[in-house]
């Protein structure tokens, strides 16, 4: 009876030391291949306020679907103005290779408003209009941060 706890003490003993160095290692790993932490500020694009800013002043169903649309030109443009100074700036192959990642970009871009289009669609209610409308404008700014981001990194970094 004594060996069977002894062992049993034992295993347990085991299972706590695993869970340590498997708390352990999640913990370094995390610290390691995380990326780093940035504050609201540092994601912000300074598009970013001019939108805030547009949709402040919108008071009606109507006016946050006008500002959704004023804010994705304001994308629109942020993401042609990158995508011309990156092909001034990116050596040929990896302009043909951005060239290409663009073309594949616009068919998700077009098929994701597909998408966006039915699935608000399908409600009843003017609120969905303008939730729509923000969505639409969200697909062209994600693609316009991360081609300025690009373009952040190829300036820091001597292109």
């Amino acid at each position: 009876m004594k060996m069977k706890k002894q062992k049993e003490a034992s295993r347990r003993a085991a299972a706590v030391h695993d869970a340590r160095v498997n708390r352990t290692i999640l913990t370094f790993a995390l610290f390691v291949f995380a990326p780093p932490a940035r504050s609201d500020d540092e994601n912000k694009h300074p598009i970013d306020a001019k939108v805030a800013a547009i949709f402040d002043k919108a008071q009606s169903t109507a006016a946050m679907i006008d500002a959704a649309d004023k804010a994705l030109k304001l994308w629109d443009a942020e993401l042609n103005r990158c995508y011309g100074e990156l092909k001034k700036k990116l050596k040929p192959d990896a302009f043909a290779a951005l060239q290409a990642s663009q073309r594949q970009w616009l068919v998700f871009r077009d098929a994701q408003l597909k998408f966006i289009g039915e699935f608000y669609g399908q409600f009843d209610g003017t609120m969905y209009r303008p939730m729509a409308a923000h969505a639409v404008m969200e697909v062209t700014r994600t693609r316009a941060i991360e081609l300025h981001r690009r373009l952040g990194i190829l300036r820091e970094h001597g292109g």
